[in-house]
């Protein structure tokens, strides 16, 4: 109780919100990536959101969403990510997929609908550069 009268005495209450991952994405692509990044960027980000992040973890409410849940849905994309069910993702392809998640928590606590970026928590994939095949004389 003691802790809670704190936060509310300083400001850094967060009552629990009902907002989902999938309407706060939506959202801050409207009123934070559209007006403030590249459009080609943006794009990529609207892309990744609403054919791969919404679909799987739009309904989890932002508040709930765990580290483990993220590191859940990489392992998924890896292994079964295709939406043409052919295999899974690219390592490199997941770990945009963690660049947008974790940019867009980065709003959330700036914009105060959470306390904490849970993708701070989460490794993304691990990715090497294909060697180059090169001609010699």
């Amino acid at each position: 109780m003691a802790e809670l009268q704190h936060k509310l005495d300083t400001g850094d209450y967060i009552s629990p919100a009902k907002v989902t991952l999938g309407s706060f994405l939506t959202l801050w692509l409207e009123d934070y990536a559209w007006p403030n990044l590249s459009p080609e960027t943006t794009q990529a980000y609207d892309i990744m959101a609403r054919k791969h992040l919404i679909p799987v973890l739009g309904r989890i409410q932002l508040q709930q969403l765990t580290p483990a849940r993220i590191q859940a849905y990489y392992t998924e994309k890896l292994t079964s990510g295709r939406r043409d069910g052919q295999g899974g993702l690219s390592p490199r392809t997941v770990r945009h997929h963690h660049r947008l998640l974790h940019v867009a928590l980065e709003s959330a606590v700036k914009w105060q609908l959470v306390q904490r970026n849970v993708a701070d928590s989460v490794n993304a994939p691990k990715f090497r550069n294909k060697e180059m095949k090169t001609f010699d004389q």
